[in-house]
Formats: structure tokens, C-alpha cells, sequence
């Protein structure tokens, strides 16, 4: 930590506005007008995410993986690959904290920025994510938290294109034996007070771009939030779900918990108390990033969130051996994937983004669902 604090000086990051120019071979961008370019500046209204002319809107896209693991996913190339083709209007950057990223490498944070770049280039809306994930509690690092999203704050604040995800799923503490600690982090005494410091501080700097709140239990306790929220302009609350594996303990698919019934009950209650939600991060498989797919239950959470006008991200655009991988081992970062670039899951979700079913479609999820 020492070091770290040593070496912050030398390591930031001097732009000027938050656009780079790409490289002198990327190709002309087409006349068609991109998601910034529809619907402008976002704002927040009740439980509805608007556009600048009022209506309400729903961003679907991809979160990327690890960026200390998987940079080359979030490249200009990839990024504009799928605006045009998989029809993505939001790219969510998942910075982790720890697990090599950006407490133990600061220089990830230039992984940040350039994608950052590279997304208004395109015209994509963008969410920064604080990826904690070990640590637990976000007052681990919330002096780190403040200062990261303050400086990009500073530098992005005139941009609509920015969305600012404050923390990733708060969770419980385990003894030495793996046993959950119960209410060892808990909405009322950590995240609740977290968030707004966060808020107070990132609005110092930026009054109107959207900010995402976490919730209690790994992203699901979204109707706890709405029982006492943050107080505040422009905050939305991050709900996360995974629709395959099984649960050990009652056998069933689609949830850690009980299913997707007792989650979707809880994004319904807290819409109903007035606050909006953003799916910042689900998968097809079960929570641990394999566990199978469940593309039953994807189609009906699929068909929620668009009934719903609720946003979302899928993870994860990477290309490692797992389950939730959008793409296969063999696939580059440069973008330009055929379907046998794609896993199955990555064949489902672009199709679900693109809301089509004609080309890049599979016997594997294209199953009988009760």
C-alpha cells in the first residue's frame, strides 16, 4: 500500500479532454448515427433511465473481463466490432482492485482511460467499474475509490457518454473455515455510508452523469436499497444474476437463491419504492462463471429486463475457458468474429442484443423451455 501511494504521482494520467484520436488505420466511421448520438445525455426519473429527449431507454451490451487479464477486448477494434455488428450501446470496464489489477498494478488504470477514449470515439456509453471483489467491504479502499473517480470525473465530466459504477458486489466476510460471516457487510453500516461519500464526491466534480450504487449481498439486495437510498441526482442501483448452475442446497437452476422468481420480486419492489436498476453484470451460466448454461432461464429474465426498459451487461467479453466466455480461446481482439469465434453463450447474447434469431443461432440454445 506504501508503494503504491509513492508511485500514484508518477503514474497519472495527464489528458487534456477524455477522446483520443485512433490509429491512422482505423477505418472512416460510418454516417450512421451511434447510441450517444440517439440518445444523448441520460438522466433518471423515478425508476426510469430517460434519454435527452425524455423517453425512456434501455443499453444493452457486454462488460469486459479483468482488464489485467483480458486489455485486448476492449481495444478500438473490438469496441467498434460490436457497435456494428453485435448492435451494443454500452461497454461496461470491469477494473479490478485486487487479483492483480489495480491496487497491485496502477498502471491498469491506463487500460481504463484508453478504453474509455475509445468508447466516446464510437459513440458507446461506458461504465466504469471499481471491480472489487475479494476485498469484501468497499471501505477497504475508499480513499483509493475517491481519488480514482475523481480524477476521471475530472476529465470525462463533459461527456454523456459516462456512467460511474462504484463499487462491485459488496459481500459477506468467511471464518478461516470458508463459513459466511452473517452481516459482516451490510447496507445500513457499510454501503449505504460508502456510497454516499462516493457520491458527494464524484458529484464535487460532475453534477449530472449517472452514478451506480451497489447493493447488499453480491448485487442482489436491491429492494433493501430501495427501503432507504441514497439521496441524490441521477443514481441508479446495480443488480447481478446468473442464470445457470445449481443450487446445492434447494436443486434448482437459475439463481444461487431460489430461482428468478425471488429476484425479479425484489427488482419489482424496489422499482415500485422509485429507484431505477442497472444489470451491470449477469451471465448464462451458473455464478462461478461455469456450471452450465441456462438459456431458459436467460430468455426470461431476457424478457423482463426489455419489458422493463431495464439496462444491461452481459458477462463477460473474454476469451477464457469458461461457461459465461462470450468468446472462444482462439478469438483475438481485434474484433471481426465469425460465429465460430463464439461460444454458445456468445451466440445468445448477441442475437438477444440484436433481438434476432437468424443468423449465428445453435441447437444448443435454441432448446424447449417450459
Amino acid at each position: 500500500m506504501k508503494l503504491y501511494h509513492l508511485l500514484l504521482p508518477f503514474l497519472a494520467i495527464n489528458l487534456s479532454n477524455c477522446t483520443h484520436t485512433p490509429p491512422a488505420e482505423t477505418p472512416k466511421e460510418p454516417s450512421a448515427q451511434t447510441p450517444v448520438d440517439v440518445h444523448g445525455k441520460l438522466s433518471i426519473s423515478g425508476s426510469e433511465l430517460l434519454d435527452q429527449k425524455g423517453q425512456t431507454v434501455q443499453l444493452k451490451g457486454m462488460s469486459s473481463h479483468g482488464l489485467q487479464w483480458y486489455p485486448e477486448f476492449v481495444s478500438y477494434d473490438a469496441m467498434k466490432w460490436l457497435r456494428d455488428d453485435w448492435q451494443i450501446s454500452v461497454i461496461r470496464l470491469a477494473m479490478y482492485t485486487g487479483e492483480g489489477g489495480y491496487m497491485d498494478d496502477p498502471k491498469v488504470k491506463t487500460k481504463v482511460i484508453d478504453a474509455i477514449d475509445s468508447a466516446i470515439k464510437l459513440g458507446l456509453y461506458v461504465i466504469v467499474d471499481w471491480h472489487i471483489l475479494s476485498e469484501k467491504d468497499p471501505n477497504k479502499l475508499r480513499k483509493e475509490a475517491k481519488e480514482f473517480f475523481i480524477e476521471i470525473a475530472s476529465k470525462c465530466k463533459n461527456y454523456p457518454n459516462i456512467l460511474y459504477e462504484i463499487a462491485n458486489e459488496p459481500n459477506d466476510f468467511v471464518d478461516k473455515n470458508g463459513k459466511r460471516i452473517e452481516n459482516s457487510v451490510t447496507r445500513k453500516k457499510h454501503i449505504k455510508p460508502y456510497a454516499e461519500e462516493l457520491v458527494k464526491a464524484i458529484r464535487s466534480v460532475d453534477a449530472e452523469n449517472i452514478i451506480i450504487i451497489p447493493t447488499e449481498d453480491w448485487d442482489l439486495e436491491v429492494d433493501k436499497a430501495a427501503e432507504d437510498p441514497v439521496q441524490g441526482k441521477n443514481l441508479m442501483y446495480a443488480v447481478h444474476f446468473y442464470a445457470g448452475g445449481i443450487d446445492p442446497k434447494t436443486g434448482k437452476t437459475g439463481h444461487l437463491q431460489t430461482g428468478p422468481e425471488w429476484l425479479l420480486g425484489k427488482i419489482d419492489a424496489a422499482r415500485k419504492k422509485g429507484i431505477a436498476v442497472f444489470v451491470t453484470e449477469w451471465g448464462t451460466s451458473g455464478w462461478t462463471g461455469n456450471d452450465g448454461n441456462d438459456f431458459c432461464t436467460a430468455r426470461k429474465w431476457i424478457k423482463y429486463l426489455g419489458e422493463n426498459k431495464i439496462s444491461w451487461a452481459n458477462w463477460s467479453l473474454t476469451s477464457k475457458a469458461e461457461t459465461s466466455a462470450a468468446l472462444k480461446p482462439t478469438a483475438t481482439g481485434k474484433g471481426a468474429w465469425k460465429a465460430s469465434d463464439l461460444t454458445v453463450s456468445g451466440q445468445f447474447i448477441r442475437s438477444a442484443i440484436r433481438q434476432q434469431r437468424a443468423d449465428y443461432t445453435s441447437l444448443e440454445f435454441k432448446q424447449t423451455c417450459p
